[in-house]
């Protein structure tokens, strides 16, 4: 809607001059923040458009955006994906049936808002790209649009109130990498920002995030401090808010809060017997976190094996083992109930078995040997040691540094690593395979010698026997891109060598 349209339906809706600019002020911020983030999703968005046809992603994007101001709330990426992808199936396949469970139904039933916008969203995609859907899809849609208020509705929500620019944000991100938690939200209140403008921002974000279990404010200082009463009473969301919010804090009330039995009076009385003791005595803490024993978990099956060779990675590359004495068990699952871990404080639980411990961060192999687990195990440390997270040891990725170089001898190991990964997820997301796939070491081996032949005009003629199917049909797509930033043409015999890893592992 135009600016003018705007201003005329404010007009005709309030009497009132100053709430009318104030409501045209709102609209032109939002455009605004619209305008941005096309621009930060433009790649990710380009992804999915290699996978879909065009028309379906307008279609969806379309209907998402009138959900979501039916259901007043956002619907993340993982939704709007999962619709893309569902339709698209749909309509590449008019006679598949989609095949409906008791849950789909349940959730359907116990949520009329979102099955009554599925109902409008169905007609208006039945619509606009001209097909019929059966009315199960009703269900269907009802079920994707519930499936970020099902995933975070177990959980008290957390929200960090912060003054200045990105105080708040940076805090959460840093929680977020460290625990992958989905229940923590942030707001940045500007120095010169009036309070009663920030509280009514906050306002609209409470009703906004899931608050089924009450919300946990976690302020800095100041007015904010006044805020849950206040909010409590405006919105009729049960609140309750913690002072001198700090990151150590922030991972405390993260992991309490992902106790399912604990209510928000409880998070909250544990955390405020918490806060002076953090506040007032930070030297007498350090003190006691570094007389307290520490360790890191290291697990695979056998407890031998992938163990015993993690354990030696992380002892030559994190240097804070050694300096603060963690020790690091290796053990199997069944090994390690003969294990008296009472004594220690648990930092994270590394490897191939997740022993689900209370509180204890898991860490898979594929992200120490793959990703960039190491550094997340050093943040992990920091936090603890109450030293900057962001100032951890400059910790190599694994991959790189043991595997990649000693394979290439011309091209760079690091913009391999980054530019394999990137084909890699793009090729795992349109073959429909688990993130966590065993293909990725024997994909990024490969790619990166067959990238450095390909650059010596060494490859594999077109001699051999090709398959020309999907596989090879989506590899050479998504091989387009290694062939542009190298200025290479791949045969086919190369890109159906690409093809046969997954195919290995498919069968």
């Amino acid at each position: 809607m135009k600016i003018n349209e705007k201003f005329a339906l404010y007009s005709r809706e309030y009497d009132d001059p100053a709430l009318i600019n104030k409501k045209l002020k709102a609209y032109m911020n939002e455009y605004v923040d619209k305008l941005s983030k096309k621009f930060q999703v433009s790649s990710a968005a380009n992804k999915l458009l290699n996978i879909i046809n065009s028309s379906v992603y307008q279609v969806v994007k379309n209907a998402i955006e009138y959900a979501e101001i039916k259901i007043n709330r956002k619907l993340s990426e993982e939704v709007f994906t999962a619709i893309c992808l569902h339709i698209s199936s749909l309509v590449e396949n008019a006679s598949r049936k989609t095949i409906l469970n008791k849950d789909t139904i349940d959730i359907a039933s116990e949520n009329t808002t979102e099955f009554m916008v599925a109902k409008n969203m169905k007609k208006d995609i039945e619509f606009q790209l001209n097909i019929s859907l059966n009315d199960d899809e009703t269900f269907m849609l009802t079920m994707f649009l519930c499936m970020d208020k099902m995933r975070n509705e177990s959980k008290i929500s957390i929200l960090v109130l912060s003054h200045g620019d990105g105080v708040a944000y940076h805090m959460v991100k840093v929680a977020n990498e460290l625990l992958k938690c989905s229940n923590v939200y942030s707001m940045d209140m500007d120095l010169n920002e009036n309070t009663l403008t920030f509280i009514d921002k906050v306002e609209e974000k409470m009703k906004a995030i899931p608050h089924s279990r009450g919300i946990l404010l976690m302020v800095d200082m100041g007015s904010l401090l006044s805020f849950g009463e206040i909010l409590s009473e405006k919105t009729g969301i049960d609140c309750r808010v913690i002072s001198m919010v700090n990151t150590p804090l922030l991972l405390e009330a993260i992991r309490r809060s992902m106790n399912g039995d604990l209510s928000l009076q409880e998070l909250h009385a544990e955390l405020s017997d918490h806060v002076p003791y953090l506040a007032k005595n930070i030297s007498g803490a350090l003190k006691t976190k570094l007389s307290q024993k520490t360790a890191v978990v290291i697990t695979c099956l056998s407890g031998e094996g992938t163990a015993v060779k993690l354990k030696k990675i992380i002892q030559d590359t994190l240097h804070a083992v050694k300096d603060f004495g963690i020790t690091l068990f290796t053990c199997n699952h069944d090994s390690a109930a003969g294990i008296n871990f009472t004594d220690y404080r648990i930092l994270a639980n590394v490897g191939t078995v997740n022993l689900h411990m209370e509180d204890v961060p898991f860490i898979s192999t594929n992200e120490i040997i793959i990703e960039n687990g190491l550094k997340r195990l050093s943040d992990l440390i920091s936090v603890y040691y109450e030293q900057d997270p962001g100032g951890s040891e400059d910790v190599p990725n694994y991959m790189i540094e043991m595997l990649l170089k000693d394979q290439l001898q011309f091209l760079s190991a690091d913009k391999m690593y980054k530019l394999g990964y990137t084909i890699y997820q793009e090729l795992v997301e349109g073959l429909q395979l688990p993130k966590e796939n065993i293909t990725l070491i024997p994909f990024l081996t490969h790619l990166s010698i067959m990238a450095e032949r390909a650059v010596c005009r060494n490859q594999f003629d077109n001699s051999l026997n090709v398959e020309l199917d999907e596989i090879f049909d989506l590899c050479k797509r998504k091989l387009s891109l290694l062939e542009d930033i190298f200025h290479i043409q791949l045969t086919d015999t190369e890109i159906s060598l690409v093809g046969d890893i997954f195919r290995y592992y498919m069968t």
